[in-house]
């Protein structure tokens, strides 16, 4: 996971001051649903990779946009819409993953409106302030690097000594 937002960030640096942002945004989304195929080492490492930088082009371009009403309207009936309509029966963000039934585009539209949507609910309603909750934030990179020793370190020595080793993900 961090191996792939590390790619998704540095890849995207790199390309973005010489290519157009809607250019990476329709170039990766294609590459994204290329390399979906389940089971293959691709699917991970360059689906993901290629799906998170659609993703970040596309929040890029939206930066500003996205709080727009006509905008966050129209996020909110596509995104409710997934259900009715059952637009989308599964998706593994990180495998780059669909239902066997489900079109890789819809869902990554739809994916996208939903972000809109929680942007917006938060930016609008739910924006306070919560100590621990931003002190974590400026500090997420510290948290996302040390979660995983602090896993290991848990399930390899602390519990064990506990025998609490059964099924603990």
């Amino acid at each position: 996971f961090l191996v792939t937002l590390f790619l998704i960030r540095f890849m995207y640096i790199l390309i973005e001051p010489y290519i157009k942002k809607y250019i990476i945004s329709i170039v990766s989304l294609f590459l994204a649903f290329y390399f979906k195929e389940e089971g293959l080492w691709s699917t991970f490492w360059i689906g993901t990779t290629c799906m998170g930088i659609f993703f970040l082009s596309m929040g890029d371009m939206l930066r500003n946009i996205q709080f727009n009403n006509y905008v966050f309207s129209i996020s909110v009936l596509v995104y409710c819409l997934r259900y009715p309509l059952n637009l989308i029966d599964m998706w593994d963000a990180r495998m780059n993953l669909i239902g066997p039934h489900d079109n890789h585009f819809v869902v990554m539209v739809t994916m996208l409106s939903g972000i809109i949507m929680m942007n917006n609910i938060f930016k609008r309603w739910i924006d306070i302030k919560i100590p621990i909750l931003s002190y974590i934030g400026r500090n997420s990179i510290f948290f996302f690097g040390f979660h995983f020793p602090l896993v290991m370190v848990l399930y390899y020595y602390i519990l064990p000594f506990l025998n609490q080793t059964q099924n603990i993900g």
